[in-house]
């Protein structure tokens, strides 16, 4: 009997906003997209025909959970900063899981910008900060770990 073996390693997760990589991230759920909205919507006719229509909507949101110690709060920070100065901080985004042997998951969007400032909290022990990233069309490439080894039993 063979047994496959996968191994996730969360160290070869990583996320560069505007070419910095983002560091430092709070145990749990370190990173998670979630799209606006589904790609397809359907309905069924009268007759019982089925529909379907696309919905175009590019947009998504990237929610990164910092420990409250991470220097990337202070690059995400100001991100947020010089966009209310300027309207002008756009910047490319990219997620990219290399665990495994198999190909990358990788999700990259060319537009991308930090949209709230997270909600500060302080108590005996560090508190998260969780970072909210819009997304305009993001493209992914969802992919699985792949086999590490087989062993044979």
């Amino acid at each position: 009997m063979a047994v496959r073996v996968t191994t996730y390693d969360p160290a070869k997760v990583t996320v560069s906003v505007a070419g910095v990589i983002v560091t430092g991230f709070a145990p749990g759920r370190m990173i998670e997209y979630r799209p606006d909205a589904a790609v397809w919507a359907d309905d069924l006719g009268v007759d019982n025909e089925p529909v379907r229509w696309m919905i175009n909507n590019p947009m998504g949101t990237l929610t990164l959970q910092l420990a409250q110690s991470s220097q990337s709060n202070f690059t995400l920070g100001t991100l947020l900063n010089l966009d209310r100065l300027t309207a002008a901080q756009v910047s490319p985004v990219v997620v990219e899981d290399r665990s495994g042997t198999g190909e990358p998951t990788i999700m990259i969007a060319k537009l991308g910008w930090v949209s709230v400032q997270p909600t500060l909290a302080w108590s005996a022990v560090p508190e998260p900060r969780q970072w909210d990233i819009r997304l305009v069309l993001p493209f992914h490439n969802v992919q699985g770990l792949g086999v590490d080894d087989v062993i044979t039993l």
